[in-house]
């Protein structure tokens, strides 16, 4: 055990996997409509993420906001009851409303790595950890469909919905732009 924290921990200073360790598999989980894809990386990602879940809980309670459901303990069906209840009640009273719920499609796939770069940096997420997750998220992709894998394929293009940080990384990007709409509106919830 000690080797191989030893060895994480070096890894960790480098900011680099090793080839050999820069690879993952994007299996395809049946949607209803569609397929949406979430990363599998090597054991000895997952593991390091593992061992890291704790220091981003520690940045996840400074970074926390109110109207962020993807937090612990909170969930988007949670969001949705409390929406709708105010919206009732609201209605109930005679005030006008209006709700809109919106489902970001694609979403984990439309962000780029060195925004998510930016962003951390930005937000304190912790350095050597955000560079290490995002090396992993630049690894060497294989997609699984129904048991046959693809060819590998290179890219730094943008996140995949899998391991411990994934949603921290999208809540980094989003941040901002959700403050600046309660800046502007301030009535939103």
């Amino acid at each position: 055990r000690q080797n191989i924290a030893e060895f994480l921990n070096r890894l960790e200073e480098l900011g680099l996997w090793p080839a050999q360790l820069r690879t993952t598999i994007i299996a395809l989980i049946p949607k209803k409509v569609g397929k949406r894809p979430i990363r599998l990386p090597v054991a000895l990602v997952r593991l390091w993420e593992r061992t890291r879940v704790d220091v981003v809980r520690r940045w996840r309670e400074t970074a926390f906001r109110d109207y962020n459901w993807a937090a612990r303990g909170r969930s988007a069906q949670a969001a949705v009851w409390k929406q709708s209840v105010a919206i009732e009640a609201a209605a109930a009273r005679g005030h006008i409303v209006i709700k809109h719920l919106y489902d970001l499609v694609k979403a984990y796939e439309m962000v780029p790595l060195e925004n998510v770069w930016r962003a951390g940096l930005k937000r304190h997420f912790p350095p050597e950890l955000l560079r290490l997750e995002l090396e992993a998220f630049a690894a060497t992709r294989t997609l699984l469909v129904n048991g046959a894998c693809s060819q590998p394929v290179e890219t730094l293009s943008a996140l995949v919905a899998g391991g411990s940080f994934a949603t921290d990384f999208m809540f980094l990007v989003l941040v901002d732009p959700c403050d600046e709409i309660l800046r502007e509106h301030p009535g939103i919830e």
